[in-house]
């Protein structure tokens, strides 16, 4: 099932202050009958850093600190209260780097990292928009004061398919991909499901600004052609969960609809804030073809903008292109 997770990497900045990720990745991975990998990712010590840290009797090399890094994290895990303790890694170098790499090894097909305020404190700082570009499986950024607490899940849907064959095929699996992972982290968090598309009528902008001309009858009729195709492609979307879930968990899920027209990025998190979401669920990465390819305008603004955890997925087919070195 699209939105099942099997083997899931928890990746952490700290033993000693991220219990609260810690534990939301146990609880999701037990849910899914998941594995879990704790990796503790560090920051390559700075060029001559063994000197001066030497000096004052701490750690003298990257080599120590790794191993130390590990026993901290062993002893972490042995207090743990799982059913089956989570395996551990300890990287020291480029965070994102050893992230994207340990879940190309070990293929992981979820990401489980701590997210702050806003995007700029999200894991590691930069690197989690390098991971929300590059990492191959799902990234889950999680706040730390709403884990486990969820109440509201919004799934963030593009359903234009005004483009090639073969890119509205795309567009429409990472669209069902979107909507059955918010389900099942609604189902997995007993929280409303909320199905937001946001659409850009273009029309109505430039006759704003005067650079087209047409009569009002005219305009009000394309807006209402536009509104009600998206409507009836939203409907089909939101038909699929049927083949997905079963009556039981459909009659819990009852997702609610919302159709609005407006600047995309900025519809989204208006969006987002009213419903006052706690995880929004959407794709980053609009297009196939170009491996390593950039997150899309709209998906790079939302996420610039949402001040709550974010699932973000990658379409079928999306390569990761990391360098094989990290220093």
């Amino acid at each position: 099932m699209i939105g099942h997770f099997n083997n899931i990497l928890c990746v952490i900045t700290s033993v000693t202050d991220q219990q609260a990720l810690v534990e939301q990745a146990l609880h999701v991975a037990e849910s899914h009958q998941a594995s879990l990998t704790l990796h503790l990712a560090l920051e390559s010590l700075p060029p001559n850093a063994s000197l001066v840290m030497a000096s004052f009797a701490y750690i003298d090399s990257q080599q120590s600190l790794k191993e130390e890094a590990q026993e901290r994290l062993s002893a972490m895990v042995a207090t743990l209260k799982a059913t089956e303790k989570p395996a551990t890694v300890v990287t020291v170098g480029k965070p994102y780097l050893d992230t994207i790499q340990q879940v190309m090894t070990a293929r992981h097909d979820l990401v489980i990292g701590q997210a702050r305020s806003g995007i700029s404190g999200f894991l590691f700082g930069a690197d989690a928009m390098h991971l929300l570009r590059k990492c191959p499986c799902p990234v889950w950024l999680i706040h730390q004061e709403t884990a486990r607490n969820y109440k509201a899940v919004m799934a963030a849907v593009d359903v234009n398919y005004h483009f090639t064959r073969e890119e509205n095929q795309v567009r429409r699996q990472l669209n069902e991909a979107v909507m059955a992972s918010a389900a099942e982290v609604a189902l997995l968090e007993n929280a409303r499901l909320h199905i937001v598309h946001v659409y850009d009528a273009a029309p109505r902008h430039m006759m704003r600004d005067g650079l087209m001309r047409s009569h009002q009858q005219q305009m009000d009729n394309a807006l209402a052609e536009l509104k009600k195709e998206r409507s009836e492609e939203l409907a089909t979307l939101v038909s699929s969960l049927k083949q997905k879930f079963d009556e039981k968990s459909l009659g819990y899920l009852q997702p609610e609809v919302h159709l609005a027209d407006g600047h995309p990025a900025e519809g989204l998190c208006r969006m987002a804030e009213s419903l006052q979401a706690d995880v929004v669920v959407m794709g980053t990465v609009a297009r196939v073809g170009v491996p390593g390819l950039l997150m899309g305008n709209t998906a790079e603004d939302v996420l610039s903008n949402l001040d709550c955890a974010v699932l973000a997925l990658k379409p079928e087919g999306f390569e990761s292109i990391v360098p094989k070195e990290n220093n």
